[in-house]
């Protein structure tokens, strides 16, 4: 979802929530964390790995409205370990699902 922020918003919402390392994998440098939402609104796919939890992972893909804004995401949180051995089917199943949600909207 903060992908969907351009930088400008995306450091708005920095200066008020921060970014506090939850785990070492956490990314707190700003110039980081915009070069990575980058990446995500290119790929239109979020991935993390043990970013928010230890051993945990997700991935999501944007669910958008007919007129293109981005109003909500689909995604899968499973362990670490099962997102390595399955990345490539759990991607293309969030994928699938957003793009369902998504034409499913008015």
């Amino acid at each position: 979802m903060l992908a969907a922020r351009d930088d400008d918003g995306v450091r708005r919402y920095l200066e008020r929530s921060g970014a506090a390392a939850l785990t070492r994998h956490s990314i707190t440098d700003e110039r980081m964390l915009l070069a990575q939402l980058d990446e995500v609104r290119a790929l239109q796919i979020a991935i993390e790995v043990d970013e928010y939890m230890p051993h945990l992972a997700c991935i999501a893909a944007p669910v958008r409205a007919r007129s293109g804004r981005n109003v909500g995401a689909v995604s899968v949180s499973t362990s670490s370990d099962d997102f390595r051995s399955r990345a490539h089917d759990l991607e293309r199943t969030v994928r699938r699902a957003a793009w369902h949600v998504s034409s499913s909207l008015s």
